[in-house]
């Protein structure tokens, strides 16, 4: 009997290669089953996920974000960006808020990191 993903389940664990593991067993995104490894767990990564810094103080480094030189959790990225553009209509993409950054010249085209 092939396995099913069983969306009942509140997620599946999406891993690098953007299949879905669920049970020992991989999906596509369309839940379609595609091999089973009969792990109990997820694979691990095969990249490392970048290093999140934070600032001592708790402040976000937008021009250091904008340039690569500073990781932070998106969600954080965005709403430091909204507070201190509230009128500017930038999204919510990396591509979009670091060429509204350039575009005000918190950085220069050269050192931005799309």
């Amino acid at each position: 009997m092939t396995p099913r993903l069983d969306r009942s389940k509140p997620f599946g664990e999406v891993i690098p290669s953007g299949h879905i593991w669920q049970d020992g067993h991989y999906f596509d995104i369309h839940g379609t089953y595609l091999r089973s490894d009969g792990a109990e767990e997820a694979p691990a990564d095969e990249a490392p996920k970048p290093e999140v810094t934070d600032q001592p103080n708790g402040e976000i480094d937008l021009a250091a974000w904008a340039k690569g030189e500073a990781k932070y959790p998106h969600f954080k990225v965005v709403q430091v960006m909204q507070d201190a553009y509230p009128d500017a209509e930038f999204g919510k993409s990396r591509a979009g808020m670091v060429g509204f950054l350039v575009s005000q010249g918190v950085v220069s085209e050269e050192e931005a990191v799309l």
